[in-house]
């Protein structure tokens, strides 16, 4: 027992500071509903943090117990601060829990960094464990909970899943809402068993119900500051009711709010279609998980997908919609060999994605992936993110070149500003692939960074690089212009040569006032009729930095009176 209130201090580090981790609110608040008398204390910070910054925080809380959430991206930073804590402030007792420290928690144990481990979910185990460091309870009726018990590593009894999701309290109120984007869950469980997934260890899937989420989200939504929320669900879109039921509400409601679901494409119905229809650009955005477009690759890795149908609804999506459509590809699945992957790779890149992301197949503590090909075909790093090396279809250059060629959409194609003009250029090589296996090339043998480049040397390396491709006659060069001067709006000022030409400020301010244009915008001239963003024209007028618009002015320029256009030097 202790003398005065215990002291639980719950605490995250984060990827970036800007991101929230929701299951710290989530234990806060169902093991205060159990143990009223503690106080509970979320805090949260950056890996980015200086370890003396995040160390001394804890100090200056001084917690009975220090419970961390442990991720691949925080777990040395984690170890760092618990070894240090152990060396200056012993009598604090330290928690891990999370995903990483699941799967193998007599590590920590064993190292000194901890001295509790909570495998799986964790609301039920975190609760108990409180009200036996408070003397209730014996510590074998904590369930999940691994320790060392004189110098033995215990393990006690799995707890069961948390039925039903409603019985843990909200966490949407005070500090979780004070941020310019929240994580929301309306399920937790997977039905699917990917096995580069930790979700394919779940027991199906759990819901919250209707009425909860409909109370939750009317408190977000009345946030002023919340623009963005992004659902966790490993897969939203599996009950079509509850689906439409929840886009039709944050379509009523969520106006001038952005959305973001992990879905799988395959399983629309006409009926969610037609809502996804009516979806005003820029609410929603999807991340589809393609991760390989060969049957055989995805069978032999557990995925089930039918393939045929999620192209028809993909295609549906992207031509008929204005959802955000967010592609992932996995490099180094089970059967996949680099010929398949670039098939792949052409496939989603000629859907012609708002991002296309490509990543390298993580073999994770407790995945599938690991157990089934640890003592067989992989090679994988021994340290997070456990990222694949090398296997028995990929040499580690071959997986580094995807590497290479995925920072390089992050670059030029996961930028939008970016995307018309990359698109454009890659239209004139054999296939996508071919084009960045080619602009890979360019930027190793020129040594151009891979991350960190600015905006304006990309425009500059892309056109040098087109430069050795492409006749100068090529329509690409006029669209990388455009491209440019729309983002910048830079008054013709480009850090490459142009073919077209800006209007002269003279010209450009008598027709201010009979367009009722903007004094600082301008107007780019070509010689021929071009094709952009939608838009045909010669004259590209640009609204300036206050008003970055772009669009052709060729039809208000015919209606102008001839003797104004002639006095221009206008020929139209």
């Amino acid at each position: 027992m202790y003398d005065e209130a215990m002291k639980v201090l719950l605490y995250s580090m984060n990827s970036r500071s800007i991101q929230s981790n929701l299951a710290l609110y989530y234990l806060a608040e169902y093991a205060a509903a159990k143990n009223p008398e503690v106080k509970f204390q979320c805090l949260e910070s950056s890996i980015n943090q200086p370890s003396n910054y995040q160390l001394s925080e804890v100090v200056t809380y001084n917690p009975d117990l220090l419970a961390v959430s442990c991720y691949i991206w925080n777990i040395e930073s984690t170890i760092r601060l618990c070894s240090d804590l152990k060396k200056i402030a012993p009598q604090i007792k330290i928690l891990l829990g999370g995903h990483e420290v699941s799967h193998d928690p007599h590590i920590y144990l064993e190292r000194g960094v901890c001295d509790y481990v909570i495998t799986g979910e964790g609301e039920i185990p975190f609760a108990r464990l409180i009200r036996h460091l408070q003397g209730y309870t014996e510590i074998e009726s904590v369930e999940s909970l691994v320790y060392l018990d004189q110098g033995n590593i215990v393990s006690n009894s799995k707890a069961d899943e948390i039925q039903p999701l409603d019985s843990i309290p909200s966490p949407y109120k005070g500090s979780l809402l004070d941020r310019p984007f929240v994580y929301y869950e309306v399920s937790r469980g997977c039905v699917y068993k990917c096995h580069f997934c930790l979700s394919a260890l779940d027991r199906g899937t759990r819901f919250f119900s209707m009425k909860r989420f409909f109370e939750d989200m009317r408190t977000i939504l009345a946030q002023p500051r919340i623009k963005q929320i992004k659902f966790v669900d490993r897969t939203f879109n599996l009950n079509v009711k509850r689906t439409n039921e929840i886009f039709t509400f944050l379509r009523d409601n969520g106006v001038g709010r952005n959305f973001h679901f992990e879905i799988q494409a395959e399983l629309f119905k006409p009926s969610t279609l037609e809502i996804l229809k009516t979806i005003p650009a820029g609410q929603f955005q999807f991340e589809v998980g393609i991760q390989s477009i060969h049957k055989k690759t995805l069978d032999l890795n557990g995925r089930r997908c039918r393939l045929d149908k999620l192209e028809e609804n993909l295609d549906h999506i992207l031509q008929t919609t204005n959802v955000h459509i967010h592609l992932d590809l996995i490099v180094g699945l089970e059967g996949e060999s680099p010929e398949m992957f670039i098939e792949s790779f052409n496939w989603a890149f000629m859907k012609r994605p708002h991002h296309l992301q490509v990543e390298t197949l993580k073999v994770l503590k407790g995945s599938l992936s690991r157990k089934y090909r640890e003592s067989k075909d992989i090679i994988f790093q021994d340290n997070p993110p456990y990222s694949l090396l090398e296997s028995n279809l990929w040499s580690f250059a071959q997986i580094r070149k995807v590497e290479e060629i995925a920072a390089l959409l992050e670059i030029y194609w996961n930028r939008e500003v970016l995307r018309e003009a990359f698109w454009r250029l890659s239209t004139n090589f054999e296939t996508p692939w071919s084009f960045l296996l080619k602009l890979s090339d360019h930027f190793s043998k020129k040594q151009y960074p891979l991350t960190g480049l600015a905006m304006k040397k990309a425009y500059e390396v892309l056109y040098r690089f087109s430069c050795e491709y492409l006749t100068p006659d090529n329509p690409f060069f006029e669209t990388l212009i455009l491209d440019y001067l729309e983002h910048f709006q830079s008054r013709g000022k480009l850090p490459f040569p142009k073919s077209s030409n800006t209007l002269r400020p003279p010209q450009y301010s008598q027709l201010v006032k009979a367009l009722n244009l903007q004094s600082k915008g301008f107007i780019e001239v070509f010689k021929e009729p071009l094709q952009f963003r939608g838009q045909r024209g010669r004259y590209f007028y640009f609204g300036g930095k206050n008003q970055p618009t772009c669009k052709t002015i060729d039809i208000q320029l015919k209606k102008l009176p001839s003797d104004l256009k002639s006095k221009i030097g206008l020929h139209i």
